[in-house]
């Protein structure tokens, strides 16, 4: 389990780390068009915050988001076809 946390937007994730089999350690970096990224220590890919490699050799692979917590106004931004229920 890789659990990551970005102080910019303060949104915690939980991504599975295997990938096709494969165990990834990951590095936070720091990138110019978005502050979250990580790159992966065994390929050198760049993953962007819905888990997904943006470049290198696993470029297009997803690790499997397990978990996140973030403030509603987050949420809201990605998930934008949802439902709310009143209790």
């Amino acid at each position: 389990m890789l659990v990551v946390f970005d102080r910019a937007t303060e949104m915690a994730l939980a991504f599975d780390r295997d990938v096709a089999g494969r165990r990834l350690s990951f590095q936070a970096v720091e990138a110019e068009a978005f502050p979250f990224h990580l790159r992966d220590s065994e390929t050198g890919s760049l993953w962007d915050l819905s888990g997904t490699a943006v470049s290198g050799p696993q470029a297009g692979s997803r690790i499997k988001l397990a978990a996140y917590s973030a403030m509603w106004f987050a949420w809201a931004s990605f998930n934008r076809n949802m439902e709310l229920f009143a209790p």
